[in-house]
């Protein structure tokens, strides 16, 4: 089993110095390539990750492509990922240094998704909130889901690892042109789908807030948000967590 790493980057500069750090400090090197995605930077972001010290001894490689949203740039290194399993991560997030081995103790299970704890910290690295301070682990497939849409069990692009053929053979990728809520609305179809899920009771990500990102401000593209909500909703006609949906997460 091998893993793909997926790290989309615009105009990062040095702040992706933690998460390719975080990629260094792995213990199973061999067991997982890193895809950086170039979304069209106008920087010397390209050039700081080939020079960057240590990084030859792994396997990565930077695509390029014109400036097409964070969407697109995960599509794109899906496309070029070699690895049986696939994680998404942003430019400035990180993960822990046992997320590799942790994560292959438990692929052998071939689940469709594994999800596991994260903290959300400041550019520092302090700890701003940990994961179980508000969300439980939910260990079961049938009740992730209502867990999951009723704000209980959170998953985060960079919390979690699916099966290259399980988004292949359900056609699930991020929608193209949409900066916010695309996530969510990728998890959920991740989690609607599945057969098998594994939850790793720690936290193995880290979420850093900035004060850069493109879900900060106000920003006409919000209005994603509701075509998010429409189609999740139009998934989710017939089943028990509707309900939940529209008295929880919806509002």
């Amino acid at each position: 089993m091998f893993i793909s790493i997926i790290i989309p980057f615009y105009n990062i500069g040095e702040k992706i110095e933690k998460a390719i750090i975080s990629c260094l400090n792995q213990k199973d090197k061999d067991k997982f390539e890193i895809i950086f995605v170039d979304d069209g930077s106008t920087d010397h972001s390209a050039d700081f990750i080939n020079n960057f010290n240590g990084l030859n001894i792994l396997n990565y490689l930077i695509i390029k492509q014109k400036n097409k949203g964070v969407s697109a740039a995960r599509n794109a290194g899906l496309n070029e990922a070699k690895g049986d399993y696939i994680l998404f991560l942003d430019s400035d997030d990180y993960i822990h240094e046992d997320l590799i081995s942790d994560l292959m103790k438990n692929i052998h299970q071939q689940p469709d998704l594994i999800y596991w704890g994260y903290d959300t910290v400041d550019e520092e690295g302090n700890t701003i909130q940990k994961y179980t301070d508000t969300n439980t682990y939910c260990d079961e497939r049938k009740n992730l889901l209502y867990q999951y849409l009723a704000g209980k069990t959170w998953i985060w692009t960079g919390s979690a690892l699916y099966k290259r053929s399980f988004l292949l053979e359900k056609q699930i990728r991020y929608t193209e042109g949409k900066a916010f809520s695309e996530d969510i609305e990728f998890i959920t179809k991740c989690i609607f789908h599945s057969n098998t899920i594994i939850s790793l009771h720690k936290t193995l990500s880290y979420y850093v807030q900035n004060t850069q990102s493109v879900t900060k401000g106000v920003n006409y593209k919000r209005f994603q948000n509701i075509h998010t909500l429409s189609v999740i909703e139009e998934m989710l006609k017939g089943k028990r967590e509707l309900e939940v949906f529209r008295s929880t997460f919806k509002p």
